[in-house]
């Protein structure tokens, strides 16, 4: 266990998986959020430099999806599909919101019973009921990644006081073959994952996109109910607000259509109008 810029580490290698788990407490951002930019896949573009692509295949449910997911890596360009679920575990033991990616189990297209590797070079594959896209030429498609994210709301401050901003604990374990030979070596590993987290607190407090998932993902039905309940059990000082309250209309501009100015009713036209002399006068 090692300690960096308040960060919790740990590190297994085995003969066949590298092991990692960190947890980071963050300041200044609500638990809710953490949770939508880690549901939202699509959002991981924001914070890792590594990601050249990602597309939604499939919503498999609420808080649960289907992506692909193309990446450049030191040794090598992945094509990877990953299965997504999110569930609100607060009053489970583990008292957290809880988001696992992993790589789904693999049958052969048209309900062949044997499965396969996933690679697409002999039978294409399905996860899910969804035909899977066979990998781009010249990349590799990893047959294991599982990561697990735990947001532990933080509600009291080091003496025991509700804190004056928000704050959670993220937890992460990281389970995946050895990729290149850096892997072996602790520190190259706790420098990555510090670096994850502080791209991460970055994006969280500077995303436009939060408040707008919150209130329009297909996961929005569940962010509510996440929120309510982050609400119940939090002290009043800590509660997360209404996603409304906090979307301005300069980042509400940017998700409307240019014209949408144009459709207003014709009365409110005729209120803001600006008065005439006469009208004025008479």
């Amino acid at each position: 266990q090692t300690a960096n810029h308040g960060l919790d580490f740990r590190f297994r290698l085995t003969s066949r998986t590298l092991e990692v788990v960190s947890s980071k407490v963050f300041e200044g951002v609500d638990a809710l959020h953490a949770f939508i930019g880690l549901c939202e896949f699509d959002l991981q573009r924001k914070y890792d430099k590594q990601i050249l692509d990602v597309q939604a295949l499939e919503q498999v449910g609420t808080g649960d999806s289907l992506w692909r997911i193309v990446k450049q890596v030191a040794v090598a360009k992945e094509d990877n599909v990953l299965h997504v679920s999110c569930i609100d575990a607060l009053d489970e033991p583990l008292g957290a919101l809880w988001v696992s990616t992993y790589t789904p189990v693999l049958l052969a297209a048209r309900n062949r019973n044997e499965a396969t590797s996933g690679s697409g070079d002999r039978h294409p594959v399905e996860a899910c009921g969804v035909t899977l896209p066979a990998p781009q030429d010249g990349s590799v498609r990893l047959e294991l990644w599982k990561t697990v994210y735990a947001v532990t709301p933080v509600w009291r401050g080091k003496h025991g006081t509700t804190p004056h901003t928000p704050a959670f604990r993220l937890t992460c374990g990281l389970c995946r073959h050895p990729s290149q030979a850096a892997c072996v070596f602790p520190v190259f590993m706790r420098r990555e994952v510090d670096a994850f987290f502080q791209r991460f607190q970055t994006f969280l407090r500077d995303s436009g996109d939060l408040s707008w998932r919150a209130l329009f993902s297909p996961n929005a039905e569940m962010y509510e109910c996440v929120r309510k309940h982050l609400a119940e059990k939090a002290p009043p000082a800590a509660a997360p607000p209404m996603p409304l309250k906090l979307l301005p209309l300069l980042e509400l501009s940017v998700h409307l259509p240019h014209d949408w100015a144009d459709f207003c009713e014709p009365c409110l036209h005729t209120e803001l109008a600006p008065r005439s002399n006469h009208d004025e006068l008479g």
